[in-house]
């Protein structure tokens, strides 16, 4: 979601508000009977408008990190560079360089007018470009360590906080798979922890005091995705929240009737999203060597220095604009470095943590729609097996293994079921059922002469002239 007031920026922030409203109007209409939060009662349903996350406590600084199509057009569009260059002087990292630059161009501008007004004798002369030449690889070498050390802790965090998410969705698409309907109520207690976990785990990573207003936004994240206040209050009230959810988590699964194997998988999973969580706590607390990032910085301010005393005698007032500019790009790649180097600053993680919660709940959803599209396709497949036994007894024992009459009985039972989609039991000669289901079928109409295709010397003899299967086929 690109920042308020940004030039240039209109159609994105359009965009932007386009998605929220229509996540808004999802989230809205998912628990209309769909079986989201509460099973889908109405008084436990979250209410949206999901709270903005707004904190001054904590720098926001790429609002819009997430990409859709649109934005990843606009980002290659051939008009960036115009777009971008009204945005210079709002940028943060503009702010950060511009006053060491500022003084670098000022001290040039100062040799500059020392030159004209005093007397030759006492002039700068300069110092040599060569020896600055020599230097340039040293110094190059020295900045790309560092950014690539910095992205690397970037791309490390940002898939270890992925991971997490990642992991999250997979518990609860096991509990919605193996938890029994009669325990409806430890599968929502399981999902409202679940859609926690991601939340608790923000908290965790950005705020490092116990302030009232940061409480606050960890309570609004946690209300918004249909955590109960018992449960706000419960988590809240732990010291590591992350550890609490997640020993919450194992306990709802070991109480769970689930086999052991399946509650070992579980315990799997729960051990991954712990030990993504402990890499995400690493880059939190443990920076790049300080020893490094201060001898990067000091020998890009002392370079530039002694580049103001090479470049201005030389050049004049020319110089000036030259520092300056030198000035910004380098002391830039390096600032660009030091703030990608805690990755979490950069992430939109509240964002993040809401959608991954918002497919929690859909996932129910899906879950209970599975479940009923597959409880009408197993009653539509008793009803042809209830009629096939009843009707085709006596077309098994006709050599094609098919009768009229049982062929007409199936087209009238799909013609009764017309509209439901691909849930129909689809007709077809036995060879679709199993082996055991054959065989009982067999038992039931007289033995295994009567098997339409329960033998291969039988199966060879529905296929027609040209090799083809005369009906449906396996």
């Amino acid at each position: 979601r690109p920042r308020a007031g940004r030039p240039g920026r209109t159609r994105l922030r359009r965009a932007a508000a386009r998605c929220r409203r229509d996540a808004q109007d999802k989230w809205r209409n998912a628990g209309n009977g769909n079986g989201l939060p509460g099973a889908g009662a109405a008084e436990d349903t979250p209410q949206l408008p999901p709270p903005s996350f707004g904190d001054s406590s904590r720098p926001r600084y790429n609002t819009g990190f997430r990409f859709d199509r649109a934005r990843w057009e606009d980002h290659r569009d051939e008009t960036r560079y115009w777009r971008w260059a009204g945005t210079l002087l709002g940028s943060r990292l503009i702010k950060r360089t511009l006053p060491p630059a500022i003084f670098l161009a000022a001290l040039a501008a100062g040799i500059q007018v020392w030159n004209v007004l005093s007397p030759e004798v006492y002039a700068i002369k300069g110092l040599p470009l060569r020896s600055f030449a020599l230097s340039t690889t040293f110094v190059g070498l020295l900045l790309v360590f560092r950014t690539n050390g910095s992205y690397q802790r970037f791309k490390e965090g940002l898939t270890s906080f992925v991971e997490c998410l990642y992991a999250n969705r997979n518990l609860v698409r096991q509990a919605l798979a193996w938890l029994t309907p009669e325990e409806a109520l430890l599968r929502e207690r399981f999902l409202e922890y679940s859609a926690a976990w991601s939340f608790t785990l923000t908290y965790h990573l950005l705020y490092d005091r116990e302030e009232p207003g940061d409480i606050q936004v960890l309570r609004d994240g946690l209300a918004s995705v249909g955590c109960k206040p018992v449960t706000i209050d419960r988590i809240t009230a732990a010291h590591n929240r992350p550890t609490y959810v997640a020993q919450t988590l194992s306990l709802l699964v070991a109480r769970s009737s689930v086999s052991e194997q399946k509650k070992t998988e579980m315990d799997r999973v729960l051990t991954k999203l712990l030990d993504a969580m402990g890499k995400c706590e690493r880059l939190r607390q443990h920076p790049i060597p300080i020893s490094y990032t201060r001898l990067t910085s000091y020998t890009l301010l002392f370079w530039s220095l002694g580049l103001a005393f090479a470049i201005t005698p030389p050049l004049g007032i020319a110089g000036v604009p030259v520092i300056l500019f030198l000035s910004l790009a380098l002391l830039g790649i390096e600032d660009v470095g030091v703030q990608i180097e805690e990755p979490f600053n950069y992430l939109p993680l509240w964002e993040m943590c809401f959608a991954n919660s918002m497919e929690l709940w859909e996932m129910k959803r899906q879950a209970l729609d599975i479940a009923r599209n597959q409880a009408a396709w197993d009653s539509d497949l008793a009803d042809s097996m209830t009629l096939w036994q009843t009707q085709g007894t006596e077309g098994a024992r006709m050599s094609n293994g098919w009768s009229p009459d049982f062929s007409a009985a199936a087209d009238a039972q799909a013609a009764a079921h017309e509209g439901h989609g691909d849930d129909i039991m689809p007709r077809a000669p036995p060879l679709y059922l199993s082996e055991a289901v054959r065989r009982e079928y067999g038992a039931a109409v007289g033995g295994d002469e009567a098997l339409p295709y329960g033998d291969e010397q039988t199966r060879q003899t529905q296929l027609g002239e040209d090799g083809q299967a005369v009906r449906g086929g396996g």
